[in-house]
């Protein structure tokens, strides 16, 4: 079973972890349009100074969510369009490259 859940912040996240706890043998793919993974909001007015680096409010990293939870978490890919009755999505890579397959998510690589 494949699991897409699109948006890779906190609820997306939440999401698949949850997924993952449920179904330990699904394929759980995250595209997420931006190059940021699991921030904690509530750290973000500590983010305004220009001083401050985003990833000093990382709760976890893409590449720890791929190692540890088997979650494949893919920065860069902006999701453009759902169809629901063939179970697809499609869209664009952070180099443009559009794109859809049979498995339901946007592009590959990240």
């Amino acid at each position: 079973m494949r699991v897409v859940i699109i948006g890779g912040v906190a609820a997306g996240m939440s999401a698949a972890s949850q997924a993952r706890r449920t179904r330990p043998d699904a394929e759980i793919v995250v595209p997420e349009k931006t190059q940021d993974v699991s921030y904690g909001a509530c750290g973000l007015p500590y983010k305004l100074p220009p001083d401050t680096d985003m990833d000093d409010l990382l709760v976890i990293s893409a590449q720890r969510f791929r190692e540890e939870r088997n979650i494949d978490e893919r920065l860069g890919h902006e999701i453009l369009k759902i169809d629901p009755g063939r179970r697809e999505v499609g869209g664009r890579n952070a180099e443009g490259a559009r794109g859809r397959d049979a498995a339901g998510h946007a592009g590959r690589g990240n």
